[in-house]
């Protein structure tokens, strides 16, 4: 079945709430700083099939020593989360394909705590009922450090199979994916090997070379926007296009024009629902 191609939406003034009634899927992602006030959003109590990816902020960083003290400012943050994902019944029940995302470890340092953390994401996954995701970024240079450039591919395999372990999914980003110096074909060896182990994919383009931070940008030629860096994307957008995933951009793009000529060439069921005013 054809991938569906949705966008980051707005979530100033709650305006996404009413694609909740129409089972479209897209990401929102409310604050970049500070907890969330899970006030502000209504108590959705209809039962729709949503097909939401709540982004936390860039502030949730759990894998750290901190997060083994009950005061911690992580636990703040992530029960912030929780909280708002609760209102709006953002998970009705452990089949739901909505998530909460969590960025993991992007640094050395940061990468020792991947174990100690995820049990204690994973239990607020279970207690909660909210589907927690870890999304691999753009590792940082002291990840570099410790990870040699040849055996990349190793450690980001090895990194998606210890989320794995805790039975939380995954999200795949292909600028990171590009950033941490894997090509087209690891890509797609990737997305093969870890098929039943996640629902989104962030389809992003990277206009930065390899062991680079990441900048997004669109996969094809467009005004505006730097050329994307990623090569061979012919063969990654026909892969992905055909895996039956929900494909977020991240390209702060909303032009429409461009998401359906990407549906017309490689197949993408491209969502129209959206006004392209709230896509970010």
């Amino acid at each position: 079945m054809s991938s569906t191609l949705s966008y980051t939406i707005t979530s100033s003034q709650n305006k996404f709430v009413k694609y909740l009634k129409n089972n479209i899927p897209f990401q929102i992602m409310p604050t970049q700083r500070t907890p969330l006030n899970y006030l502000r959003f209504p108590e959705i109590t209809d039962s729709f099939k949503n097909q939401i990816l709540l982004h936390t902020g860039y502030d949730v960083r759990p894998f750290s020593q901190d997060i083994l003290l009950s005061t911690s400012y992580q636990h703040i943050l992530l029960k912030s989360y929780i909280l708002s994902a609760q209102r709006l019944n953002l998970n009705l029940n452990n089949n739901s394909f909505s998530q909460l995302l969590i960025h993991g470890p992007d640094s050395s340092e940061s990468a020792k705590y991947l174990r100690t953390t995820l049990p204690i994401l994973k239990e607020y996954s279970t207690t909660s009922n909210i589907n927690i995701c870890i999304e691999m970024p753009a590792f940082s240079k002291s990840m570099w450090n410790v990870v040699s450039y040849e055996s990349n591919f190793e450690f980001i395999e090895e990194y998606f199979k210890t989320v794995i372990e805790y039975n939380l999914p995954i999200v795949i980003d292909t600028a990171h994916l590009h950033s941490n110096g894997l090509n087209v074909e690891q890509m797609i060896t990737l997305l093969k090997e870890f098929e039943n182990n996640y629902t989104f994919i962030h389809l992003n383009g990277n206009s930065r070379d390899m062991f680079k931070k990441d900048k997004h940008t669109t996969f094809t030629e467009l005004s505006g926007f730097e050329n994307n860096k990623i090569k061979d994307v012919d063969n990654l957008l026909a892969y992905v296009s055909k895996i039956d995933k929900i494909c977020i951009s991240e390209q702060k793009c909303n032009n429409l024009d461009y998401f359906n000529n990407l549906g017309k060439i490689y197949g993408f069921n491209v969502i129209n629902d959206i006004p392209s005013n709230l896509i970010i």
